[in-house]
């Protein structure tokens, strides 16, 4: 099973959290990222959506790495950054990964300079990243992972053009889009920035 070969310092974290069986989701989907491919996969809530982001990218990165980041998740809405940041905090306290959710009122140029003095993972909504992307020139040149989290939300018409400029700026990075359900801005945002031959649904 997968999750014998994740490294040790995410293994025992897992286990001090009460992790036990992997859900279909997971043990379909950690694997599949852990290859490098863009996956796209539909399921409710309660299928481990968020903590397979998690679990796929600290086992991608494994420790910190200079000053750059490498991973890039967004999220709906800041509370959802908040708590992804503290499950990648739970999850990788075993690791010296940094791990930083941009907060909604902060100076972006602060911000900027946080990430730039030393981050592994940057969590937030498409709004805040494409301010830090656009207007303060944060750099993606060394990002791996650019994933997605409650696809159907991020993608909802008002926020279709912040999401489409900040995943413009994102070329080669593995890219993985997890959402409850499959609307027409989802597949369109798969047709235009991922490659992806099969859609993963799961009840």
């Amino acid at each position: 099973m997968f999750i014998k070969k994740l490294i040790p310092e995410l293994l025992s974290a897992l286990d001090e959290a009460g992790f036990e069986e992997p859900s279909e989701l997971q043990a379909s989907c950690i694997p599949l990222i852990k290859s490098g491919i863009d996956l796209l996969a539909i399921a409710p809530d309660g299928e481990g959506k968020t903590s397979t982001i998690v679990i796929s990218v600290i086992q991608k990165l494994k420790h910190a790495q200079d000053d750059v980041f490498r991973a890039l998740v967004v999220v709906k809405d800041q509370k959802s950054a908040h708590e992804l940041e503290s499950q990648f905090k739970d999850f990788a306290k075993n690791t010296d990964l940094r791990i930083y959710a941009v907060p909604e009122a902060r100076d972006m140029e602060k911000v900027r300079d946080v990430i730039y003095f030393g981050m592994d993972v940057v969590i937030g909504t498409a709004k805040r990243l494409n301010e830090l992307c656009i207007i303060n020139g944060l750099n993606f040149g060394n990002l791996q992972i650019y994933a997605i989290d409650d696809g159907e939300a991020v993608t909802k018409q008002e926020y279709i053009s912040q999401i489409d400029r900040l995943s413009k700026s994102v070329t080669k990075a593995q890219k993985i889009f997890f959402a409850n359900k499959l609307t027409q801005k989802v597949e369109r945002f798969a047709e235009e920035y991922m490659n992806v031959d099969d859609i993963l649904e799961f009840e």
